[in-house]
């Protein structure tokens, strides 16, 4: 339930972030992504297959080396958006820390890197966003990106 409570506030804070600010896709797969909070860290997000077949497993990889460390109960939180309304298209949540390759605590300044296989979402539209944030038991972001992506039709 806590980790329910959790991913929707982040879920909703991204939200109210995407509606407050406009901006374009162009540059979105940045270094500094402008729809995460301006104190978390970014890490590397790809997808494959690419584009996404609608409806089918996919799997995303998840790299990259932090300032902070990164605790136990560490959530994954990702959700797809449509590129033009923002509406939630899917959503998914794990313990990062149960991830292949993971050992938490990661100690900072540590590389590390895991995949994650899902179901896409049903019906997505040709092009969409991913976001993705690492969340610390009390909602705290440790690290958020955005990637464009795209499903086959």
């Amino acid at each position: 339930m806590n980790r329910n409570f959790i991913f929707a506030f982040i879920l909703l804070a991204i939200l109210s972030t995407v509606y407050a600010l406009p901006f374009e896709l162009n540059g979105l797969n940045g270094v500094n992504p402008p729809l995460c909070p301006t104190s978390a860290e970014h890490f590397t997000l790809t997808v494959s297959p690419s584009p996404i077949v609608s409806g089918s497993s996919f799997t995303l990889s998840v790299s990259g080396k932090l300032n902070s460390e990164v605790p136990q109960n560490v959530l994954f939180n990702a959700a797809f958006l449509k590129t033009d309304t923002y509406e939630i298209l899917g959503t998914f949540s794990d313990d990062i820390c149960s991830s292949p390759g993971i050992t938490c605590p990661i100690p900072a300044g540590t590389d590390f890197s895991t995949t994650i296989q899902k179901t896409a979402p049903a019906g997505l539209p040709a092009s969409f966003v991913i976001g993705a944030v690492i969340v610390a038991q009390g909602g705290t972001t440790i690290a958020c990106t955005f990637i464009e992506g795209s499903a086959a039709q």
